[in-house]
């Protein structure tokens, strides 16, 4: 039939992301899996004759591919709970809109529920399918917001130092508030902060600010996302090819590939003796 894949994807419950790629890639293979259904006279051969049906699969595609594409923004290194919190927010910003637009009759962000309403001459407006989009980006909103403590918001002079007031870090000690009053009058910190990443700021100023440092950094030290874990999934995958299948001991290879400390060659090359051909 000249379809552009010749196999569905299977997904994993720990891979989200291949969970949204699986329904697009089912979406795609639809007729050639009806036809499939068909002659094995199946009966989920129904399913694809259901126009809700199809249009609910088309929605699901539509929205893992939303989310997809907003786990993939969140990866990365020094990534911290501040930045993800940032993300999380927009995507809440992003689902009230849709919300609204897909109540007054617009579709045009999801683009494959949008071609098959187009396509198979379905009301935009068709209240059914409309309530269950709705309803569903209701709920995610809600959800989206169990992800962070109720606490972040007082944590927030650690990412905008020099914007806090005084007032606002009054949970703190005398100590570390004293520190905080010392930290923000400081014009040379306050151009630094603004030209390295937070972390390094904190790491720079713990001699002169130790206690602000230490809690700023035990709050910006935790992992936030799987990418170390993806990284070293993808590294393990390169590192043990069809080539090199029995390789067994890869410990030292796996942290050699992975680390961002450059070897000193030249002083490692100096502490060994060479060996001039005879």
């Amino acid at each position: 039939m000249d379809s552009d894949y010749t196999s569905l994807l299977l997904h994993a419950e720990v891979r989200w992301l291949s969970r949204g790629r699986s329904l697009k890639r089912l979406l795609t293979l639809k007729d050639e899996v009806l036809i499939f259904l068909t002659e094995q006279n199946s009966n989920l051969a129904d399913y694809f004759h259901d126009n809700l049906w199809l249009l609910k699969l088309c929605y699901l595609a539509d929205i893992f591919d939303k989310i997809n594409d907003m786990n993939l923004s969140m990866q990365g290194v020094c990534i911290n709970m501040f930045m993800l919190k940032n993300k999380l927010e927009a995507f809440v910003k992003k689902i009230l809109i849709w919300k609204n637009r897909v109540e007054s009759g617009s579709l045009e962000m999801f683009p494959f529920t949008d071609e098959y309403i187009i396509s198979n001459n379905i009301s935009k407006k068709d209240t059914h399918i409309t309530k269950i989009i709705v309803n569903h980006l209701k709920e995610m909103e809600v959800y989206m917001h169990r992800y962070f403590p109720n606490d972040i918001d007082t944590k927030q002079w650690i990412c905008n130092t020099f914007s806090v007031e005084m007032e606002e870090i009054n949970f703190l000690n005398l100590k570390a508030q004293e520190e905080f009053a010392e930290l923000t009058s400081d014009t040379t910190l306050r151009l630094r902060f603004s030209q390295v990443p937070v972390h390094e700021f904190w790491i720079e100023i713990k001699s002169e600010y130790p206690l602000l440092s230490d809690i700023a950094m035990n709050k910006l030290l935790p992992f936030c996302t799987t990418h170390l874990c993806e990284s070293a999934f993808s590294t393990l995958t390169y590192i043990k090819s069809k080539y090199r299948s029995t390789l067994i001991n890869v410990e030292n290879l796996l942290r050699s590939a992975l680390t961002q400390i450059e070897p000193r060659f030249n002083y490692l090359c100096e502490n060994k003796q060479s060996h001039p051909s005879h």
